[in-house]
């Protein structure tokens, strides 16, 4: 037993270093975030945290930590060592989803539906780089690669002003749709309701026909007149936002500064940023409240269509743009680039995704529990997917500790797993044998 013991604690202590690709940083960062992800949904589920303090906390992450922390990385980014090419394959692999999630979205829906298009098209591509896919990229790649991770800031902007307002068009032009649909429903009754009163009212009926038709056409000649209106509204609420603006401001300080911030601002930045972290994985915890409720059954199908996109196809497709644009100075360089690629596009949706289909009324439980399962379901996909791009560059001869160090975590979690389980069917006979001895009274 004693010999049993050490070598569990020996394998444990093991640290597997494949092509510079440190692990035992990875176990403790997932830990974490499991942690304070359930630590916030407990608070909001026990009540200790309401509705109000919760906005409160996503207004204090959205508006003020994450626009600062992406502010520090950007103003301190050197950008000659920034991979330009691996962008542009990010870009053509996110716009390719975006546009096949649109179309498709638009062919299944009768009546087409452009608000769903654009709320989807922005879940399968837009993904939470900051809160949980940050700690993993810098977990796996901080000893190889460190300057991976910065990369996630370059990044940002694909899809927050490019992407997403192409997104927003498209709920716009949704909620126009329905605007219109709603007004023709109402005019058709009293078209109808003129036409049954007969010869008497054939005065009242053509003048309520005449009317609607000029309602009908000035309902035509204004849509068609706020059709840039809406456009540039759309770019304008998009290039004003906290986010956007500090990422302007970021690229800015960094040319004119020669990427080095004056030492107050970066004091003033460091303080903000580093509250983001905890605080945005406790908001998502506290997101995660109330919004699987009656998610079974067929009510799961798109949610699980939209999570099978976002953690499946979109890795695919970024690494294999990747490839095919070979960004590296060689052949391993963008053999590690797809990876990274397809390590980025497991991660899950970003919650803000939420907040769009509260704001424009369409899908709301359906992104919710789409938001929740794939966050669950993303997590194991990136690890997976670690150990799989460490495998692509291992000595065989390190094969055996991998497989006893997987081996050894694999039986810890059955061994968790098995006590659960056991404690399950306790309570389920201790429940039993109450019933049944209520029952014989």
């Amino acid at each position: 037993m004693a010999n049993l013991s050490q070598q569990v604690v020996e394998q444990m202590d093991i640290i597997v270093d494949v092509g510079g690709l440190q692990f035992e940083n990875l176990y403790p960062v997932l830990l974490q975030t499991f942690v304070v992800i359930v630590l916030g949904y407990l608070s909001g589920r026990w009540g200790i945290i309401g509705q109000v303090e919760s906005k409160g906390l996503n207004t204090f992450v959205g508006n003020f930590a994450l626009p600062c922390i992406i502010f520090t990385a950007l103003a301190e980014l050197d950008f000659s060592r920034v991979n330009w090419m691996f962008l542009i394959a990010i870009l053509i692999s996110k716009a390719a989803v975006f546009v096949a999630v649109v179309i498709f979205t638009l062919l299944l829906t009768k009546p087409m539906n452009f608000s769903k298009a654009g709320l989807f098209a922005i879940f399968c591509t837009q993904s939470n780089d900051f809160a949980l896919g940050y700690p993993i990229v810098a977990a796996v790649y901080g000893n190889s690669h460190p300057e991976y991770a910065k990369y996630l800031y370059v990044m940002a902007p694909i899809s927050l002003v490019l992407l997403n307002p192409l997104g927003f068009l498209c709920m716009e032009v949704g909620e126009r749709l329905r605007e219109s649909r709603r007004l023709a429903q109402k005019i058709i009754p009293i078209q109808q309701a003129d036409a049954s009163t007969g010869s008497d009212n054939q005065l009242s009926r053509k003048v309520s026909t005449s009317s609607s038709g000029s309602l009908s056409s000035s309902n035509h000649s204004r849509s068609h007149a706020n059709r840039c209106k809406i456009f540039l509204t759309v770019w304008k609420n998009m290039l004003f936002t906290p986010i956007v603006a500090m990422t302007v401001m970021g690229i800015a300080v960094n040319f004119l500064c020669d990427h080095q911030i004056p030492a107050i601002l970066k004091n003033l930045c460091g303080v903000l940023s580093s509250a983001f972290s905890a605080t945005a994985l406790f908001a998502l915890g506290l997101r995660m409240v109330g919004k699987t409720q009656g998610s079974g059954g067929a009510k799961f199908v798109v949610p699980g269509i939209l999570i099978g996109v976002k953690c499946l196809v979109m890795p695919i497709v970024t690494r294999e743009v990747t490839l095919h644009l070979d960004p590296g100075m060689n052949g391993n360089a963008s053999l590690d680039l797809s990876n990274l690629g397809f390590l980025l596009g497991t991660f899950p949706s970003a919650p803000g995704i939420l907040f769009y289909a509260i704001q424009y009324n369409v899908a709301v439980d359906m992104i919710a529990t789409a938001m929740v399962a794939g966050t669950f379901f993303s997590l194991p996909i990136s690890v997976v997917s670690s150990k799989m791009i460490s495998l692509s560059s291992a000595n065989p001869a390190d094969y055996i500790s991998l497989l006893d160090s997987f081996l050894i975590r694999i039986a810890i979690i059955g061994l968790v797993c098995t006590v659960r389980f056991l404690h399950e069917i306790h309570l389920t006979i201790v429940l039993t044998m109450q019933i049944f001895s209520c029952l014989c009274k």
